[in-house]
């Protein structure tokens, strides 16, 4: 069940991504992690994810504006079995309004 609204959230991210014409995709990892990858182009694979200084910038930025809400994360987004849906949807909203963030600070 966990897997399922994992990749459901997971693509309500990319489509939003997409719709704001965001540089950032959440990609799903094997277990129950979501990462949130500051680029555009398709990763199938660990190899296709590009690191950088603008990665690590995004990456802090992101991880302040969700502590503001309450959220605090490492780089992925690792779910359990102690979380409900509620706490998944509430995760998908944060980062989607720490995106819209992002963009207002000119980051993004």
């Amino acid at each position: 069940m966990l897997h399922v609204v994992c990749l459901r959230q997971a693509a309500a991210v990319n489509a939003e991504c997409a719709l704001q014409d965001y540089d950032a995709q959440v990609v799903f990892g094997g277990g129950a992690y979501l990462q949130l990858l500051f680029q555009r182009s398709e990763i199938t694979c660990a190899a296709d994810v590009r690191s950088g200084e603008r990665e690590a910038r995004l990456t802090t930025e992101l991880k302040l504006h969700l502590l503001e809400q309450g959220i605090n994360v490492i780089k992925t987004f690792l779910l359990t079995v102690e979380h409900t849906e509620q706490d998944i949807d509430d995760l998908i909203t944060a980062i989607i309004e720490s995106l819209r963030r992002l963009r207002q600070d000119g980051l993004l």
